[in-house]
């Protein structure tokens, strides 16, 4: 049986990419030349991409384990939030 209410949420993914901004970090600057700009994707303090997250994380936990929901909420754990 699908989980209905996850479905939704993995539904609602390219709303919360749009939340994201495009920021611009350097990353190897040699000598004469000027930094090198690399795009990141970042999301800062974003109450509603916060709200998203939680709740895919709870229908996680509610699903039997297995290597792929493990690998998908160890993913979310790692997603670093800049505050």
């Amino acid at each position: 049986m699908m989980n209905e209410n996850l479905l939704k949420l993995i539904e609602q993914t390219p709303e919360i990419k749009k939340r994201f901004k495009t920021e611009y970090i350097s990353i190897m600057k040699r000598a004469g030349e000027s930094p090198k700009q690399t795009p990141c994707e970042r999301i800062h303090n974003d109450e509603q991409y916060l709200l998203w997250k939680a709740e895919i994380e709870e229908e996680l936990q509610t699903l039997p384990e297995s290597k792929t929901v493990k690998d998908i909420y160890n993913l979310f754990l790692k997603c670093k939030i800049i505050f």
